[in-house]
């Protein structure tokens, strides 16, 4: 399927499956696997019109194993008498895989030129952020970051307070094969799979009718890229998703990023993924209401 196609419309999304949801099935292509979309859901939840609480605004949790809770899953089945080889190959195929989920519900605008405009009263959500990465980051020109996801090898457990460090490899050997000391801290995390999810329109108009309802011809769209030590990384950015030209209503896209997509094998552990989001000429306009990053991955190297 192709990155710019739609499936059927899948039944709208309660609010509260935004807390994240760990991948039910393998990606079927390796870089890009699908694009959904569907009609959204009313932004608060059921309960929510009773109790008058919203869900959180910028959120970040671990649905799903632990990273503790996949190397015991390792430890059992090695305990059976398998082979190592052969039990990271079960773990793979049936997906017992770390999630590291981090989400934004602020609504962004984000027009061609000019400033990008958070709502009011949820700018710090954006400056959260920033205070997080210790970096200025765009954030005008039609080009504007909106959400970036937890440093990659952030598995819920304790361990991971020390995140960012320049990671090394199981074997003792640096990614650019020399060999380092026993006191290096070895590498914990292989990423498998990247979701991104978004809730997005554009202005609802185009000069060409023909163009309306399709992607093709749309200006107002998402990227990727890599952040490491804040700055980001040259050559890591990608395109991930178009919204619909002339869109009436906010649709849901979902992506998955498979394990060998070029952004993924350009990752290290402590790395960020941010996503931009982008608009272009004059009139385009990226209205975005929520989106969230999902990232997966295991204490090994896939086989």
């Amino acid at each position: 399927m192709g990155l710019f196609q739609s499936r059927e419309p899948a039944p709208a999304p309660a609010d509260d499956e935004w807390a994240g949801t760990p991948l039910s099935a393998p990606p079927d292509s390796p870089d890009i696997h699908f694009v959904s979309s569907s009609q959204p859901a009313d932004s608060m939840t059921f309960t929510s019109l009773f109790t008058g609480v919203k869900p959180p605004v910028l959120m970040h949790d671990h649905p799903g194993y632990t990273g503790d809770d996949v190397r015991a899953i390792e430890a059992t089945l090695l305990a059976t008498g398998l082979p190592l080889e052969l039990v990271r190959v079960v773990l793979d195929r049936a997906l017992i895989w770390t999630s590291c989920h981090r989400y934004n519900r602020s609504e962004f605008t984000v027009p061609s030129s000019g400033e990008a405009r958070a709502a009011r009263g949820q700018e710090w959500t954006l400056v959260q952020q920033e205070r997080e990465v210790g970096h200025r980051l765009p954030a005008e020109g039609g080009d504007a970051f909106y959400l970036v996801s937890a440093p990659l090898g952030c598995d819920g457990d304790d361990w991971y307070e020390g995140a960012g460090r320049v990671a090394v490899d199981g074997g003792g050997t640096s990614s650019e094969g020399r060999e380092e000391s026993t006191d290096a801290p070895r590498r914990r995390f292989w990423p498998r799979a990247v979701v991104i999810t978004t809730l997005s329109k554009d202005q609802g108009w185009a000069n060409e009718q023909r163009l309306y309802g399709r992607y093709e011809g749309s200006w107002t769209w998402f990227q990727v890229a890599l952040l490491r030590d804040g700055v980001e990384v040259p050559g890591s950015r990608h395109d991930v998703q178009r919204n619909v030209t002339a869109g009436q209503h906010f649709k849901e896209h979902r992506t998955v990023l498979g394990a060998s997509h070029p952004l993924l094998k350009a990752a290290r552990e402590g790395d960020r993924i941010v996503l931009y989001a982008r608009a272009m000429y004059p009139g385009w306009v990226n209205y975005v209401r929520k989106a969230s990053i999902m990232v997966h991955g295991a204490p090994f190297p896939p086989l």
